[in-house]
């Protein structure tokens, strides 16, 4: 039963009939982008596994969830919207750890040197974009959110500092 799940042309039209109770196998096919024959044979191992039930209407067969289905259909869509939040995390939370890494090392610089007015621009500039940057990034994890407060705070100190140091 397992095998059926872990594939991705039976999830989506196991997903697909979320959506939609009643389908035609050939509906199914064309939403999942997948072969009328190939369609036909995950609805048949569906059936088997009491997931669906198949009823002719003329010459359409049309697919509709069983309770179990319906259930099975439910806990799929809640692993895929967990595992996609998952990947939203994973994907920010390097990013505002590396810009704080990299501000700092820019706050050390302009600390440690005493900067040219081309050095200052570069800073200006450096500020800018990572201002963008993390104002952009969304942490979920509370680590995170210390991460981009902490950026912040580096950012407000470098601007305070090029203020300083040009006048």
């Amino acid at each position: 039963m397992e095998e059926i799940f872990l594939q991705k042309k039976s999830t989506l039209a196991l997903l697909c009939l979320i959506k939609k109770d009643k389908q035609s196998i050939s509906d199914i096919s064309i939403k999942i982008g997948s072969p009328y024959a190939h369609t036909y044979n995950l609805i048949k191992k569906f059936e088997e596994s009491g997931i669906v039930t198949t009823k002719k209407d003329g010459r359409s067969k049309y697919v509709y969830l069983t309770p179990k289905g319906k259930k099975a259909a439910s806990l799929l869509s809640k692993l895929i919207k967990t595992l996609k939040q998952g990947e939203a995390n994973i994907k920010h939370a390097p990013k505002i750890q590396r810009y704080r890494k990299s501000l700092d090392n820019y706050l050390k610089t302009m600390k440690t040197k005493k900067l040219s007015k081309k050095e200052k621009g570069k800073y200006a500039r450096i500020i800018g974009k990572y201002e963008k940057l993390v104002k952009k990034t969304k942490p979920k994890a509370e680590k995170d959110k210390e991460e981009k407060i902490k950026a912040l705070n580096i950012l407000k100190e470098m601007k305070e500092l090029l203020k300083t140091t040009c006048s």
